[in-house]
């Protein structure tokens, strides 16, 4: 029994025996003496100042170092320090300690034994403070960054790993903004099994770091009718589809250059922008069966490509069927489970006309010049719309944003530096992506966009096969296109619904405080919002930034049944109503939907005529009082008179139930010109 035990013992023999009434004194005698005893069993109250580590080991999946432990400034109550593997910066991988140290009064390193095996969502070490009565409620922690140099350009591959890395721009970008797929490449999970398309300019099929993930004799070349669509021009030309192949696919682990988001992916190619047509494009789709080529045997199509239309469209209705049937489990791709089609929504956030001043309204309110449902196979459920961030977290500058986004992924900004662009505007000094290039100094992007110290004559890039200035919505597509290929790894059988759902519901918020865009008494942009079905949305950033680990992990145990893939069709409703000018009131209209659908996509079609269709927003609002902005003032449409059967898709109802009153409103903020909203209907998918 210790001291203090004794005493009290001693206190309560003198009050039971003594003849004096201390009725008063005693509870607080009893309390003084039991809050003694508590503080003696506690907790330590303190932990460590700090904890560093830096890995030295220098190979994947393997660390080795020195873990410095800067001690607290009090240890009266610290008996040792006690080191957690940790999932996150305060969660626990498992809950075996890597080690137990004992306080010395100073400092401690401890060296971490080269050839230490990284456990799965080892992430962090955690340093908890012990005493006899347990550890310190909270930890010290240190992210653990694996450094793998044998892929010598991996450490300026921001968008892996964000450890601030300036990428040979001149600023860096903020460390933590990736997709986060460390614990997925832990794993073993490569993407090995899948197959992606690129279809795009072209591919080098025999690149240095692409060659040992292309199928043999399974790209196709629409120009000159063979098997290799290696882009055949030199500058001022260069070949945007392997620039997008390296980001998807390039090989790991293999000692040059850096990797790919799924590092050993199957890669098939097709030109299809190098010749378009509509019989090529389904061809490339997935259309082709087996003569010259096949396309029907790929998992996943990367469509970094997209149209900048100044006027409305429709989708051809050959292309619309197409889709229609390649995502059917009575016709579908990967039999029956669909194929997976992921797309870029634009670079024309700032302008995308070609500065013929038709996005200066747009800039003056700092909204998104370029719709993305202005290109009409935007606008269709079976794509999955992959907006920009850059490397600092928040949306890239160029990126399109609208309704029809369903996530984000890095694109990165212009990789630029002052010493070879003395004048530029300040997001370009950012990080680029670091990717694949044409091989030679006489062809490609590295060559071509000549903005920092990699693009011309680097110790890193001496053949230039490499660029760091790649960036775009193009970029961010085929980060999520990697990404499904390590979520189908893991589970061949999740069908195209089913990643569409752990997309979102694995989707990181970022740019939390984004409340949106305000125009005089207008709301142009809403900014975050959260519906019904407790999704967060946003027309910049979809449902949020990609993450790989959680994407895989929720695969991996994926067991939601989402049911049968239906549709709701409306009749067309008439309205014939003048839209006012500068007003936003607007005209609005309601349609009452009785089917009573779990929602995964809505779209509507609408006809206004008007004189500057540029003017025009139009808002939705579901049954459970959801808002989503499906086309936004001030939008590039600025001269061009009517929508006519124009299509606009949102993900913004995502999970709601679809019964009920939908209200859309037609609203024209410009002062001149004026128009009539003529009819509308509304479309409802989902199960």
């Amino acid at each position: 029994m210790k001291f203090h035990h004794i005493i009290l013992t001693l206190i309560f023999i003198w009050i039971t025996n003594c003849s004096l009434k201390v009725p008063d004194v005693t509870p607080y005698l009893v309390a003084l003496f039991l809050q003694w005893d508590d503080s003696s069993n506690a907790i330590p109250s303190t932990n460590a100042k700090n904890v560093s580590f830096v890995d030295s080991d220098g190979s994947f999946n393997k660390i080795g170092g020195e873990l410095k432990i800067t001690k607290s400034d009090d240890e009266v109550d610290i008996d040792s320090y006690v080191v957690y593997w940790g999932e996150s910066e305060t969660a626990k991988s498992n809950s075996t300690p890597v080690v137990t140290i004992t306080k010395t009064g100073e400092d401690i390193i401890y060296t971490i034994s080269s050839d230490t095996n990284l456990p799965f969502e080892a992430n962090y070490f955690l340093v908890y403070s012990k005493n006899a009565s347990g550890e310190s409620s909270t930890p010290v922690s240190v992210a653990i960054i694996d450094l793998d140099t044998s892929d010598p350009l991996f450490l300026y591959q921001w968008h892996l790993v964000n450890t601030g890395q300036s990428t040979f721009s001149d600023n860096p970008g903020t460390a933590g903004f990736d997709i986060n797929l460390k614990s997925t490449i832990r794993s073993g999970l490569t993407g090995k099994g899948v197959t992606i398309a690129i279809v795009d300019t072209g591919l080098e099929i025999a690149h240095e770091d692409l060659a040992g993930n292309v199928v043999t004799g399974g790209s196709w070349d629409f120009v000159g009718s063979d098997n290799d669509p290696t882009y055949p021009y030199a500058l001022p030309n260069y070949d945007h589809g392997t620039n997008v192949a390296g980001v998807l696919g390039a090989v790991g682990f293999n000692k040059i250059g850096g990797r790919g988001v799924a590092l050993g992916v199957s890669l098939k190619g097709f030109n299809l922008i190098s010749a378009y047509s509509i019989s090529n494009e389904i061809a490339s789709l997935g259309g082709a069966t087996g003569t010259p080529f096949n396309s029907s045997d790929v998992d996943i199509f990367n469509m970094s490509f997209g149209f900048n239309n100044t006027n409305s469209l429709t989708i051809d209705p050959t292309l619309l069927t197409f889709f229609e049937a390649v995502t059917d489990p009575s016709t579908g791709l990967r039999n029956g489970k669909g194929a997976i089609y992921v797309k870029s929504p634009g670079n024309g956030y700032l302008d995308f006309r070609n500065g013929d001043g038709g996005c200066n309204l747009a800039q003056s309110i700092g909204i998104s010049c370029q719709n993305s449902n202005m290109d009409p196979t935007n606008a269709i459920p079976y794509v999955i719309m992959v907006g920009a961030i850059n490397a600092s977290g928040t949306a890239a500058s160029y990126s399109t944003a609208g309704s029809s986004l369903f996530l984000s992924a890095p694109g990165g900004e212009f990789g630029a530096s002052v010493n070879y662009i003395a004048s530029a505007p300040s997001y370009a000094y950012y990080p680029a992506i670091l990717t694949v290039d044409q091989s030679g100094c006489d062809k490609g992007t590295s060559s071509y966009y000549t903005f920092n110290s990699f693009q011309t004559a680097n110790s890193l890039n001496q053949n230039c096969n490499y660029t760091s200035t790649f960036n775009g919505s193009s970029a961010a597509a085929p980060i999520v296109s990697g990404a499904i290929a390590l979520m189908l790894e893991a589970n061949p059988q999740l069908t195209w619904r089913d990643v569409k759902y752990i997309l979102a519901k694995t989707a990181r918020q970022i740019d939390s405080s984004n409340s949106g865009i305000t125009s005089g008494s207008y709301q142009a942009d809403l900014g975050w919002i959260t519906n019904a079905a407790g999704y967060k949305f946003h027309n910049r950033y979809g449902f949020g930034l990609l993450d790989v680990d959680n994407a895989v992990k929720l695969a991996k145990n994926y067991s939601v049944n989402l049911g049968s893939f239906s549709n709701y069709q409306s009749g067309v409703s008439s309205v014939n109503t003048s839209i006012p000018n500068n007003s936003s009131t607007g005209t609005s209209n309601t349609i009452s939907v009785p089917s009573n659908l779990s929602i995964e996509a809505v779209q509507i079609t609408v006809n206004i005529t008007h004189t500057y269709c540029g003017d025009l927003g139009i808002e939705l609002t579901s049954p459970s009082g959801t808002k989503s902005i499906l086309f936004t003032i001030n939008n590039g449409f600025l001269n061009s008179a009517n929508l006519t059967n124009m299509v606009l898709l949102s993900n913004a109802f995502y999970g709601e139930s679809s019964v009920g009153n939908w209200t859309i409103k037609v609203v024209d903020m410009g002062t001149g010109g004026s128009g009539t909203f003529g009819n509308w209907k509304i479309k409802i998918y989902g199960h």
